[in-house]
């Protein structure tokens, strides 16, 4: 089944955090659920699975400039001033499209 632009599906997904740290809010399914806060720090991973895929969720603060990273010496003066005041996130997930699910 199609949701909002995604295949659906009962595989695992995990969240790799990269910059500054940030708040990640997980809740339930229903917007009226309760939201429950994580800290997310740099290299920090979530994998997701079960109903946790399918829960509302968001990361309304990004702690800037609360972290020294250990940036590599070739990287530009753009990305290394980018990344002392942000965040970003990669999400990993396999999607079948051959699934009639």
């Amino acid at each position: 089944m199609f949701e909002n632009g995604i295949i659906q599906s009962d595989q695992k997904f995990c969240i790799k955090n990269s910059g500054q740290p940030a708040v990640y809010l997980t809740g339930g399914t229903d917007l009226s659920d309760p939201p429950v806060p994580i800290f997310l720090r740099n290299g920090d991973l979530l994998v997701m699975s079960g109903e946790q895929r399918w829960v509302y969720h968001a990361v309304p603060k990004v702690l800037a400039n609360t972290v020294q990273l250990d940036l590599p010496e070739n990287i530009d003066e753009f990305h290394k001033s980018y990344l002392k005041s942000n965040r970003v996130n990669i999400t990993v997930r396999q999607v079948n499209l051959n699934d009639k699910s």
